[in-house]
């Protein structure tokens, strides 16, 4: 483990010290917590939880036809410009 000092407001000391009060934490623990929180385990949880809120997005679209089409539609353009 590597020693840091940080400058934190009375503010921020104060509500440390009640929270470690009461978990039974101390102020180290709290900021490493929030810390592996914040910046660390919390990027994959990000992660994970967009790609559950967007699967599925364009299933219930109806403005493009549905796959089948949409993928002939961008063919038979592709055709028409290579026959040109």
């Amino acid at each position: 483990m590597k020693r840091t000092q940080i400058y934190i407001s009375e503010r921020e000391a104060s509500a440390l010290s009640s929270i470690g009060a009461i978990t039974k934490k101390s102020v180290s623990e709290l900021i490493r917590g929030a810390i592996d929180q914040l910046y660390i385990n919390d990027r994959t949880v990000h992660f994970d939880q967009i790609v559950r809120e967007v699967g599925g997005i364009w299933k219930k679209r109806k403005d493009n036809g549905g796959a089948y089409e949409y993928v002939r539609g961008l063919r038979s353009d592709r055709r028409s410009q290579a026959a040109k």
